[in-house]
């Protein structure tokens, strides 16, 4: 499974990505996904923005989904 996040300085695209993770949990209590792959583009931002994007990833780690975070351009 590939997620795309593409940041901004307010990171306002964490909705976004809560609502992916959120999906992904929901189909993984039947069948796990062998990885999540997510595609990151961000210039930076808010401490506190993203902060709660890794609150999203690590929920994803909870549920003891592999996780991996790969750079497009910048990070």
């Amino acid at each position: 499974c590939v997620v795309e996040f593409k940041g901004g300085v307010q990171a306002h695209q964490v909705e976004n990505l809560r609502q992916e993770v959120s999906a992904i949990l929901s189909v993984a209590k039947n069948e796990k996904p062998s990885e999540v792959i997510v595609k990151l583009d961000s210039p930076g931002g808010t401490v506190t923005g993203y902060g709660l994007a890794a609150a999203q990833l690590a929920r994803l780690r909870k549920a003891g989904i592999p996780l991996t975070v790969v750079v497009d351009q910048v990070a």
